[in-house]
């Protein structure tokens, strides 16, 4: 057993050579061990390529300002691990993390004597769910990756949501927007409400079809719930209306950064309406409220004034394109430059060439992880004529601070692991 924090970290550390494990069978086995702790919980299971940790923010903020304890996870971490697990918007305690994982030892000690070891994800997953349980009112669980075999795929929500389907983990989710569609419905269970995001006719048609095989009712973006009145407001926060039928609620302002926000916050609308008609009491000015205040950390966030650097965790095709998307809508004007680096299993040459032709120099650059690209691969991807080489990401964006001017901007993109490095950074710079 242990006894101290470090100790217990460096042990679910450990679990990282296993690697990414699809399936159930270990959660299976471990919740029984545990008498099924995740059916006394009720739970928002939310899935989707990009938008999830947003979605559930702006959903967790509205719970909270209407009085409701609420649980959420999160993966990854952009900070310390504990920041996966939280009730409203405190973390799990290191003696609450030390509790729960000394519990689990013996069961996670058979399943490796048994020749099947479950990985640090699916620990973590059955740990946020015995720290939620008999604690929360609710339990907003993003999933890790898909959805039909992801370790989150264990719980009985009350709500599912889809937020979109885009390309991302293909070696495991398959290598088209159908296959990975397949997995994302998976979520759906029997009966229970599902709400889907913005996504094109193929893709919507899996999730129809899975949705009407379960006999799920299915809330569609621009069919059963809708955007109205959206624009950017002089402080350039991005304002809307959402439209539900009969219902809507106008003037909706957002802290996140974002034309793409509109759409995470009008699902997370969508969802609040939903748990409304489950018996949750939620006031109009007080989901605005909630909704106002969301920020996530690494997500379009400005950590340094002089000159601006904007850090984003844009980590494959869609989050790129959400991230250009931002810059040209907020900084029309100013010059830019750019640092990338990201996990060599990303789409890269896509990446690179969306973002090639929108900045007035890119560098190249990596950082100390296992799924990392060499610096030189990205630098030989690239076709720009602006581009430069660093292979120490310190180095670039220190030499960045002391030669430019306030009329230049920086942005970091890529890899949330890499997004965490930077944010580290500069919180020791202030």
């Amino acid at each position: 057993m242990y006894t101290n924090i470090e100790d217990v970290l460096r042990f679910l550390q450990s679990r990282n050579g296993l690697g990414i494990k699809p399936g159930l069978e270990r959660m299976t086995k471990m919740l029984e061990q545990l008498d099924h702790p995740e059916q006394q919980l009720k739970v928002v299971h939310i899935a989707g390529t990009n938008g999830k940790g947003s979605t559930l923010t702006f959903i967790k903020q509205a719970l909270v300002q209407n009085g409701y304890k609420v649980g959420s996870f999160t993966s990854p971490s952009i900070d310390r691990f504990n920041d996966q697990i939280k009730i409203n918007d405190q973390v799990i305690p290191d003696s609450s993390l030390m509790k729960i994982t000394n519990r689990l030892i013996p069961i996670i000690v058979t399943l490796d004597e048994d020749g099947d070891p479950p990985t640090e994800f699916e620990i973590t997953v059955v740990i946020a769910i015995l720290y939620f349980v008999k604690t929360v009112d609710i339990a907003l669980i993003e999933a890790g990756m898909g959805g039909r075999d992801d370790s989150t795929n264990c719980v009985l929500p009350i709500l599912s949501i889809i937020t979109n389907v885009g390309m991302d983990h293909v070696a495991f989710l398959g290598d088209t927007l159908r296959d990975i569609a397949s997995h994302k419905a998976g979520i759906i269970k029997q009966n229970i409400p599902i709400i889907s995001g913005e996504m094109n006719s193929d893709v919507l048609a899996i999730i129809e079809k899975e949705a009407l095989g379960k006999a799920a009712t299915l809330y569609r973006y621009q069919r059963e719930y809708s955007i109205a009145n959206k624009h950017l407001s002089k402080e350039k926060q991005e304002t809307f209306s959402f439209v539900a039928g009969d219902y809507q609620i106008d003037a909706i302002e957002l802290s996140m950064k974002g034309e793409h926000q509109i759409k995470n916050a009008a699902l997370a609308c969508m969802a609040l309406v939903q748990l409304q008609a489950l018996g949750y009491e939620l006031s109009t000015d007080t989901i605005k409220k909630g909704i106002k205040i969301a920020l996530i950390p690494g997500r379009f966030e400005q950590v340094y004034s002089n000159p601006i650097v904007i850090i984003d965790g844009a980590h494959n095709q869609e989050g790129v394109q959400a991230f250009l998307n931002t810059t040209k809508r907020l900084y029309p004007e100013m010059e830019k430059q750019i640092i990338f680096a990201a996990f060599k299993d990303k789409p890269l040459k896509q990446m690179i060439d969306q973002m090639e032709g929108n900045f007035e120099k890119i560098t190249f650059t990596t950082f100390d992880h296992s799924r990392a690209a060499e610096a030189t691969q990205l630098f030989g991807i690239s076709n720009s004529k602006k581009k430069e080489l660093d292979l120490d990401w310190e180095n670039a964006v220190s030499s960045f601070l002391s030669k430019e001017s306030s009329q230049k901007m920086l942005f970091v993109t890529g890899s949330l692991h890499f997004i965490k490095l930077i944010r580290k950074y500069f919180e020791y710079l202030e």
